[in-house]
């Protein structure tokens, strides 16, 4: 029997962090930059393990914090409707690939929400309130349930003969100035990084296919854009304010891009879990009611009384869960009986783990594997 992980094992785990964190934009690597929030809320438990009066404590916060700042500001996240983008083609966090996944919504909620609790960062605590008004808003079943994803091109204009990346999220100069009072425009263009030109460098598009669009990423904060515009701080967060709504309203006319309406069971699962934890640490029983209604979607499309299956697009898929999807549901089902008390959820959640150890468990690679067969022979194990 393996024991629980040891100092040493949380040692190499920071050093290998800690070799990859880029110290100016945080983040791990170069680019394409992914958010990693599993790292991310594994470096903040160590954080509150160790102290952030210890060395290891102090340097597990310090790379989450400056990540999810970065992040946050950045133009992987969707600053007008919440949310996230997949990742980052540069390593600043300003020009990302725009598809929008729920696993990453999920993910990254409660990595915000843990940066709240932990710091009180009020930024945080916004950044995981606008991912969840985008599931709610954006990805929502008429059933309940969550669909998998937004595509990242969508056509430019009504008629147009070809896709682009990003159409439906950048933006030229021009529409910033056509959308908002001249005054508007030029505190949201200062705050966003708006150019005539657009504002990807060559290095963020080799293409040139965003030439004179805009991402929004965050370039200026508040108390300088107060001293720019000899204006209140109050007086700027409440035009960005106004001003993003503005522009939230007429990007809903253009062309949507593609939505992947499959529901995924693991991917709700971890909706359930990020749901759930967000109505207990904001104080949202809308959140809760929206992970209850998930978890009556799953049980009532995806679970036959025996058998846990993988997806729903207007009917039950016919793959059965793969061991993901039983890990990721019953950790989504733990935390909404936590804040529920409903024993619907812990039953079921013991139900399908009995299930997940009898049909997924090895022993000897110490992990839950699937293997794939024909006609009674094993091809190989996988382990996820």
């Amino acid at each position: 029997m393996r024991g629980l992980p040891g100092p040493k094992v949380f040692g190499d785990f920071l050093d290998k962090c800690e070799s990859g964190f880029d110290d100016q934009w945080g983040g791990f690597g170069s680019s394409p930059k992914f958010p990693r929030p599993v790292v991310l809320r594994a470096l903040m438990q160590l954080s509150e393990r160790f102290g952030k009066d210890q060395v290891e404590g102090e340097m597990a916060w310090a790379m989450s914090e400056r990540t999810l700042k970065g992040m946050a500001a950045g133009g992987m996240h969707d600053h007008l409707a919440g949310g996230f983008h997949r990742y980052s083609v540069d390593r600043y966090w300003h020009v990302p690939h725009y598809e929008k996944m729920l696993y990453d919504q999920a993910q990254l909620a409660m990595a915000y929400l843990d940066g709240w609790q932990i710091s009180g960062n009020v930024q945080f605590r916004e950044t995981a309130e606008g991912i969840f008004r985008y599931l709610m808003d954006d990805l929502r079943d008429e059933g309940g349930a969550f669909h998998a994803a937004e595509d990242a091109d969508s056509l430019p204009e009504a008629g147009a003969d070809r896709k682009r990346e990003g159409a439906f999220w950048t933006w030229e100069a021009a529409e910033i100035s056509r959308q908002l009072s001249p005054r508007d425009a030029a505190i949201f263009s200062a705050a966003y990084d708006v150019e005539a030109e657009g504002n990807s460098r060559p290095e963020s598009d080799p293409h040139g296919e965003l030439v004179g669009q805009n991402t929004l990423f965050r370039a200026m904060r508040t108390p300088e854009l107060a001293a720019a515009f000899d204006c209140s701080e109050e007086g700027i967060r409440e035009r960005l304010s106004s001003a993003k709504k503005a522009l939230l309203e007429a990007r809903k006319q253009r062309p949507m891009p593609h939505r992947d309406d499959k529901i995924v069971t693991a991917w709700n699962g971890l909706a359930i879990g990020a749901l759930a934890r967000g109505g207990r640490v904001l104080d949202r029983t809308d959140l809760i009611l929206a992970a209850t209604k998930t978890a009556e979607f799953l049980q009532r499309n995806l679970w036959d009384g025996k058998t846990l299956y993988r997806s729903f697009r207007k009917q039950r898929g016919s793959v059965k869960a793969f061991p993901a999807d039983y890990v990721f549901l019953i950790s989504g089902l733990i935390e909404l009986h936590a804040v529920s008390v409903d024993d619907r959820w812990s039953e079921w959640a013991v139900e399908l783990q009995q299930i997940l150890d009898t049909d997924f468990w090895d022993a000897l690679q110490a992990g839950y594997v699937m293997r794939p067969s024909i006609a009674g022979a094993t091809l190989m194990v996988i382990r996820e």
